[in-house]
């Protein structure tokens, strides 16, 4: 299944060339793969995606949104993604995901919801992470070409192989 092009059924408005807007629960199969422009999640919406199944992608040119109260896979499944990548990526709802690539390619990773699950390499391109809340897994390769930054209550319950930081580490209570 390739949603970008022509499957707009996982939208609830708007479309994959523009903004997919998820307000509602939605299981995609497994080895979906979403292209298109941007995709944002909002509270009581869901991107589910089977447990054990075929790796599926998300691969956007524009933002990744996921609102406090929407989520990206689901609690007790762990959703296998090869590539998890958006211009930026901001994260206040839940996601629980194994995935290869987790990437930002123009912007910052903002992450002050839950999020389940290992990443072999999480990326903010030319900016910054922002960890305000729990990751509970561990991460490969963590970069980030301006500050990496850990908030409030964020923590990371797992470790960091390699960290690649070009600008600081900051880590602030």
């Amino acid at each position: 299944l390739v949603a970008s092009g022509g499957n707009d059924s996982f939208c609830d408005s708007g479309t994959w060339a523009t903004t997919c807007t998820v307000s509602t629960a939605k299981d995609a199969p497994g080895g979906a793969n979403f292209g298109g422009a941007a995709l944002t999640i909002n509270s009581g919406g869901a991107l589910r995606f089977p447990d054990g199944q075929a790796s599926s992608s998300i691969d956007l040119s524009g933002a990744i949104t996921i609102n406090s109260g929407g989520s990206l896979g689901q609690s007790g499944t762990t959703a296998k993604l090869s590539v998890f990548r958006g211009a930026s990526i901001t994260q206040a709802g839940s996601m629980y995901a194994d995935t290869a690539t987790f990437s930002a390619t123009s912007t910052d990773i903002t992450i002050s919801g839950a999020l389940t699950g290992n990443t072999t390499a999480m990326s903010a391109g030319s900016g910054n992470v922002t960890i305000s809340s729990t990751i509970t897994g561990n991460i490969g390769t963590l970069s980030a070409s301006g500050t990496v930054q850990v908030t409030g209550t964020g923590s990371i319950a797992g470790s960091v192989g390699s960290p690649l930081i070009r600008g600081r580490l900051e880590a602030s209570r």
